[in-house]
């Protein structure tokens, strides 16, 4: 039986000073799954931060819970509770699909209509980044690499030409962009980019070619 743990931290306290640090656990934990937890989130410097853990199965059954019900603002560490909670739920071999779709006539190369880009969310959709320095040469990818997959795959098509519009099609995320917990400063940085499932998308009209 498969065990998921989705948890939330808001830090509450500082870094140890140096040399007050804790010593390394080697002993494995024993005892219940709530014996267990406890002794993690219980043993500094972990117990003066404020946890909320949510233990469930895959039959749906909650097996542990603490301050389940409480709210918090998680930090942006989060994501590595998502990104856990899909290495479990998603099979090894998952790949995130974007279509491709034509909404129009193919004569001679012209695609006489629009061009759909349908995402689903795909988190690669950027520079893939390939050692810890992702300032040495050569560490990552193009920002284009993605993108390039796709307009050879159109290519391939045979599409040369679009006389209509290039649309980014975002419905297969919810339609809400920005959070309500969100405030003006937070949309001034980078970290503060909306999320959806395809961000793509041309001035009505404009024709869009492929050129090698």
């Amino acid at each position: 039986m498969r065990t998921l743990i989705l948890a939330s931290l808001t830090i509450s306290c500082a870094v140890p000073a140096r040399g007050q640090g804790p010593r390394l656990r080697t002993a494995p934990l024993r005892g219940s799954l709530e014996r267990r937890l406890a002794q993690l989130v219980d043993a500094p410097p972990f117990d003066r931060a404020t946890w909320g853990i949510v233990v469930v199965d895959d039959r749906g059954r909650t097996r542990y819970q603490r301050n389940a019900d409480h709210f918090s603002v998680p930090a942006s560490n989060t994501k590595l509770i998502v990104t856990a909670a899909a290495a479990v739920l998603l099979p090894p071999d998952y790949r995130v699909r974007t279509s491709v779709y034509a909404s129009g006539r193919l004569d001679g190369g012209v695609l006489y209509g629009d061009l759909v880009l349908y995402g689903r969310g795909d988190p690669t959709w950027s520079a893939r980044c390939f050692s810890v320095d992702t300032l040495a040469v050569g560490a990552c990818d193009s920002v284009f690499t993605a993108i390039d997959a796709i307009a050879d795959s159109v290519r391939a098509r045979g599409i040369r030409r679009i006389t209509g519009k290039l649309v980014g099609d975002g419905s297969y995320f919810e339609p809400g962009m920005i959070h309500s917990s969100w405030n003006a400063w937070d949309l001034t940085w980078w970290y503060g980019s909306t999320t959806t499932a395809s961000t793509s998308t041309s001035r009505p009209g404009r024709a869009w070619t492929r050129r090698r």
